[in-house]
């Protein structure tokens, strides 16, 4: 029986592109009928081990990733399957229902193994390979006053050459549970990885550690405790201290008429980047348009509103927080107001043909929070934001940086930009040998 042909890159795919770093995409105007239609397609391959076998009752799962606003996202779990017999597997999913996707395979006793990409890049042969894993990462959570934390959840962003395995629930080796003495252990990480944690636990604030830096961090990227990093094989010198739960309670209303809104989601992120961010936290506004979101990190977090049904057509400006451990803001109101529209198109020389593909930055000029879409074949892009500042930036892999253009978008208002692009210059030359003098055919 043959194994299957492994087609993975070796890359370096670093947390910025789901996390704090990364420039989430904002929505656009609703698509047009046959644009809203769903796009079948699959995650399919095979699974095999070190020796390159074929791997029967391996698990594996699909996460995607869609982009909700400026600034949140959310990774859900989009299909699963178990190999069969020869070691395949296949995943059927809608591909317009995420951006981004990572399809990773694990079986008890090895080390996991995942592959990141674009919705795009599906239907093409995705193959795992499940190796010897490296020593157990394990580690403490504790308290300030040093007493275990039982029962905390940790979830592990694993990095590795050729890969990386970003935490979430659904992918069982990248979870663990800390027991009565606040021990974990995660036993899946394959050799030379790179471990971030992310431990979230009830009453206390949500914490990262990055092992390559030896600290840990917290949401909003303030250092509170560092060492060197800690060898991976000797249980507690990973070493996690919890601080005290802040807290946000507040109302939310439309501007005019001033009504209390019930059943929107309301999110804290972070806003600063940071090497690992947590996770947003999210709640749901009652029936008189108040909110309280509780077990928030210390530092600096932004507290926005989702998109959704209950308040179409009006946006809020995200409001930016310092909180200290334990600390509690109380009463914050939160007003929404009539969206505006930024509406732009980008042309590219010679002539003035419509550019498509070419990528828009869009900065808030109060928070340097930014967003990244791509005009489509003619050349334009719309977005809903909320009313303020802007920076706006065109770029094109093969046309020159344009200057950036400042726009202020005040409720309700409707501006338009136009860039033109010039192409960049084109390098000419000739393969030869080594002696210099004889062209060489089929050069790269």
């Amino acid at each position: 029986m043959k194994g299957c042909v492994m087609h993975k890159p070796l890359l370096w795919i670093f947390a910025a592109l789901f996390v704090g770093g990364s420039l989430a995409a904002q929505a656009a105007e609703p698509p047009a009928a046959d644009e809203a239609q769903t796009k079948p397609a699959a995650a399919q391959g095979c699974v095999t081990d070190a020796a390159g076998r074929p791997v029967a009752g391996a698990h594996v799962a699909m996460l995607g990733t869609k982009f909700l606003s400026a600034t949140d996202w959310r990774v859900d779990k989009v299909g699963d399957a178990m190999t069969d017999h020869d070691g395949r597997y296949r995943i059927a999913v809608d591909a317009t229902a995420f951006t981004r996707a990572m399809v990773v395979a694990w079986r008890d006793g090895d080390a996991l193994d995942a592959w990141n990409g674009g919705a795009d890049e599906l239907n093409a042969p995705i193959d795992l390979q499940l190796t010897q894993p490296a020593p157990p990462l394990v580690g403490v959570v504790v308290d300030k006053d040093d007493k275990p934390v039982a029962g905390a959840k940790v979830l592990a962003t694993l990095s590795w050459r050729g890969g990386i395995a970003r935490g979430h629930e659904a992918v069982a080796p990248l979870l663990a549970t800390t027991d009565a003495q606040g021990r974990f252990a995660i036993t899946a990480a394959p050799a030379g990885t790179t471990a971030q944690f992310i431990i979230t636990a009830d009453g206390f604030a949500g914490c990262s550690w990055l092992d390559e830096r030896g600290g840990w961090t917290t949401l909003g990227g303030t250092t509170i405790r560092s060492l060197r990093p800690p060898p991976a094989t000797n249980a507690g010198d990973i070493r996690i201290v919890l601080d005290p739960a802040a807290m946000i309670t507040g109302e939310l209303h439309c501007a005019d008429p001033d009504v209390p809104l019930a059943g929107v989601v309301m999110r804290v992120s972070g806003a600063a980047l940071t090497p690992c961010p947590l996770p947003p936290i999210e709640t749901k506004t009652d029936a008189h348009g108040r909110f309280t979101l509780t077990n928030l990190p210390t530092g600096r977090v932004r507290l926005a509103v989702l998109p959704g049904d209950a308040q179409a057509g009006w946006l809020a400006t995200p409001l930016i927080f310092d909180l200290d451990a334990g600390e509690a803001i109380r009463d914050v109101t939160v007003p929404l107001l009539r969206q505006a529209h930024l509406h732009v198109r980008v042309f590219g020389m010679p002539g003035t043909r419509p550019l498509a593909e070419a990528e828009i930055a869009v900065y808030g000029a109060a928070d340097n929070s930014g967003i990244i879409q791509k005009t489509d074949a003619d050349g334009r892009l719309s977005l809903n934001l909320p009313a303020g500042a802007y920076r706006v930036t065109p770029s094109h892999l093969v046309f020159s940086p344009h200057e950036s253009e400042y726009v202020q978008l005040d409720a309700g208002d409707s501006e338009e930009l136009t860039f033109t692009l010039t192409p960049l210059p084109m390098l000419h030359g000739v393969v030869t040998d080594r002696d210099g003098d004889a062209r060489v055919r089929g050069g790269q």
